[in-house]
């Protein structure tokens, strides 16, 4: 099978899976985002990943670059095997001409020709070249009345005596050439052995010392991720924790945002309140990527 058409297959399969996984990230979100993905992309599908890409950045990546793959390499074959082959070929499965194995050979033939070529263009009879090396078939009478004739008995002759000379240059070429090669090959061994060094002695793991001005990287952490407030809006609904420029933290979870203030909603020995933090007073902002559970994250914080 071609590789283009394994390469056709496997990015198409694999831009299906996340067009679906697009699809149902967008349900996730809401119903209006669902219906536009599902009937308008890869626009809407751009333009959801962009507002929402913490949620579907995967689902977005396995989409786009095999459809990105898929779409060039069948305008790559299209330009290869040409309009008119292509049609001719869909032509002749559709009648029942080409089946399957058929057609992959087909693919094959017209990938290694251009595509101005007619892939199913008949050649004619007194077109098609004669090897230089075919031999020709004579009859019993013909060939005893060349055996019989001087002139081509001494042609015979010259020819073999030729073509034994032949054959002694060739052998002489072949064992000079050999030889050379041997030579050359013994030469680059000397060489190697000659600019062979000892590889040098490394230290062991116990005597290898950590840098004093090496700058430990900080870890990041996996369940929250910091989110500027002009985007905070998107989220409403999502679990939050607000550092302020006064050293202190507040939690809650987003119930809407303006250009000047964050209201967030706080649940709290068993009751809830809701409160507002102005954007003067606000240092970092940080979101729990997953959704919120208040017995497995009511006290949990992010890494500053």
């Amino acid at each position: 099978m071609n590789i283009f058409i394994i390469i056709l297959l496997i990015s198409s399969l694999l831009a299906f899976v996340g067009y679906i996984w697009l699809v149902v990230t967008g349900f996730r979100r809401n119903v209006f985002w669902g219906i536009m993905v599902l009937l308008f992309s890869p626009i809407t599908a751009i333009i959801f990943a962009a507002l929402n890409w913490f949620e579907a950045k995967r689902a977005f990546i396995t989409f786009i670059i095999p459809a990105i793959v898929m779409y060039g390499t069948m305008a790559y074959m299209y330009t290869k095997i040409g309009p008119d082959n292509l049609a001719e070929i869909n032509k002749r499965i559709e009648s029942g001409e080409l089946k399957l194995n058929e057609t992959m050979r087909v693919f094959n033939r017209a990938m290694s020709l251009q595509g101005s070529q007619k892939l199913f263009e008949q050649v004619p009879a007194a077109a098609q070249a004669v090897p230089a090396d075919a031999e020709m078939k004579l009859t019993d009478d013909q060939a005893a009345q060349v055996a019989t004739t001087p002139e081509t008995t001494e042609k015979l002759e010259q020819a073999s005596e030729a073509a034994v000379d032949d054959n002694k240059a060739d052998t002489a070429a072949k064992a000079n050439k050999e030889q050379q090669e041997q030579a050359t090959a013994t030469s680059a061994t000397e060489e190697e052995t000659e600019e062979k060094q000892e590889s040098p002695a490394y230290p062991k793991l116990s005597q290898v010392k950590p840098d004093p001005l090496a700058v430990q990287k900080k870890e990041e952490d996996k369940d929250f991720v910091l989110v500027r407030f002009e985007n905070v809006k998107h989220y409403k609904d999502r679990y939050f924790v607000i550092y302020t420029k006064q050293q202190t933290y507040l939690r809650g979870l987003l119930v809407k945002a303006d250009s000047k203030a964050l209201y967030l909603n706080r649940k709290l020995f068993g009751g809830s309140f809701e409160y507002r933090v102005s954007k003067t007073k606000i240092s970092k902002i940080y979101m729990l990527k997953k959704e919120f559970n208040m017995e497995r994250d009511r006290n949990r914080l992010p890494t500053p």
